[in-house]
This record gives structure tokens, sequence and C-alpha cells, in this order.
């Protein structure tokens, strides 16, 4: 896929960062409003890899000229030359020139907002578009789509953006969640819970009451706005996972796993019910 950089440098780290410190601090409240953008519920599925949208074979050269004229690389920066071969690769049916010109009339709008291009990212996102997922969630968090409701979307935007291999996404990610657990907004542990092979390990829980309660804290943190419509336990290798599904207010679902074995059964109420009291 190409890709068009979302921001560069201490830019693109603080308001990655900023990402993760309003998730933590509710700063994406929920809501049921998200408006028509987003309307259409997510075909995706909830964890694992996404494949992004294929490329036409023959829209690569519009889009490599098109970003070097966006960005003026070793010619007169010409924004507007740049959006007609962006929508050029749409019309041939790019994903990546759909999402190009759905960001460059973003940007072009600021501090407006342009309705189809915004309806254009969130389509994308719903296809798997790592960059317009990634490049969506910003614009929510940071209130520019017009609607405060969709800053419950962000988390799940991004989400989607690090699962389908945005590189931005899937590098901060684990960089994020370390960061809350360091200013004591996370519980301490470790892990993302992104799979089951980097489940999120609660260290200093060993009861089995604190331990679904913190399950709960967590989910709020990570995916504030969102509501767990399931909970499953799973045995692999002879240790518990407990896993969650998280709902956003538009339906989109992320999974969480949480590494159990440390507290699962344990605690003086697990006890006192295991002996029949």
């Amino acid at each position: 896929m190409t890709c068009l950089r979302l921001e560069t440098g201490l830019k693109m780290l603080r308001t990655l960062t900023a990402l993760a410190l309003a998730s933590a601090l509710m700063l994406c409240p929920a809501g049921t409003g998200v408006g028509t953008a987003w309307a259409a519920e997510s075909s995706l599925p909830a964890e694992g890899p996404i494949t992004p949208p294929v490329e036409p074979a023959d829209t690569g050269p519009l889009i490599v000229e098109g970003k070097r004229l966006l960005a003026g690389e070793g010619i007169p920066a010409d924004r507007t030359k740049a959006l007609t071969l962006f929508q050029q690769a749409a019309a041939k049916g790019s994903a990546d020139g759909r999402y190009l010109e759905a960001r460059t009339r973003m940007e072009n709008a600021d501090p407006g907002v342009d309705a189809q291009a915004l309806e254009s990212l969130f389509a994308l996102a719903r296809q798997g578009h790592g960059d317009a997922a990634m490049f969506a969630a910003i614009l929510c968090l940071q209130g520019k789509t017009g609607n405060p409701e969709h800053g419950a979307l962000t988390p799940f935007l991004f989400n989607i953006a690090r699962r389908a291999g945005n590189p931005d996404a899937v590098k901060l990610h684990p960089r994020l969640v370390t960061m809350l657990r360091d200013k004591g907004q996370m519980p301490p542990g470790s892990g993302t819970g992104d799979s089951i092979g980097d489940p999120i390990i609660f260290s200093e829980v060993t009861d089995h009451t604190v331990g679904v309660a913190t399950e709960y804290e967590a989910v709020s943190i990570l995916y504030s706005g969102g509501k767990v419509v399931s909970q499953s336990l799973v045995m692999q290798d002879d240790k518990e996972y407990d896993v969650l599904t998280i709902e956003s207010p538009a339906g989109h679902s992320a999974v969480l796993y949480f590494s159990i074995s440390n507290w699962y059964g344990k605690g003086p109420l697990m006890e006192s019910v295991g002996k029949g009291k």
C-alpha cells in the first residue's frame, strides 16, 4: 500500500501521545449520535490482522506523482494538480487514491469539514484501509469532524489502523500502553491485549474478584466509549485467558485478551464458593 505519512517527528509523537492520554482521561465520551458518516456498521473481523483493499496495478504512477506534487518534491508544489491525480486513481478503483483525495480535501477544508471527504475516510476505514483509519482517528480525537460524538470512535479506528498494518499505529501502540502504565493511568502489568500472544497481564492482581474489576477498568481506558458485549474463557497451553469483545457506539468491534492464570479462581470469595459456603 502506498502510504502518506500522517505526521512527522515530534509533531506526530505529540498527536499520538494525546490519543492515549485522551482515552486514559476518558475524553472520548460514550454516545450514540455518531451521525451518518459512520452509520454503516463495519464488516471487519473483531480481531486478527486486516487485509487492506487491493490496489489496481495501473494506479501506482498516479499516486506517486500526486504525492510529489502535494509535497513539492523536486517540483513546484501544486495541491490542485495532486488532487486531480488522486481523483483519477480513485476513479480507477484505487483505495489509496480515495484516501489521498479525501485527506487532501479535509486538509483544504480546515477549519471547516468536507462532509463527503469525511464519509469517504470512514468508509475506507470500514474496509480496512489502515492509513484512512489512522487519519480518521486523529480527526475524531482532535474534534475536526464536526461531531463531538465521533470522539468515541477514536480507539476503534486506531485499532483498525494497527491491525491493517499502518506503520505508525503498529509502532506506537505498545509505547502508548506503556506510557499509560508509567503515568498510573493503566493498571500495572504488561501486554497490549491485542492478541493471545500479547495479552494484558496484571502484575499486582492475585484475587479473582479484583481481577475481573481490573479488566473492566482496562477496557474503560483503552476503549473509552465502548461497551463489553461478550466475555469468554479460553484455555491455551494449560493457561487461562479472558477474551472480551468491545463494541463502539457505531457497531465496530474490538477484542482484548487478558492472561488470568495468576488470579483466576483465587481469593477469599472464590475459595468460599468452592467450599460451598
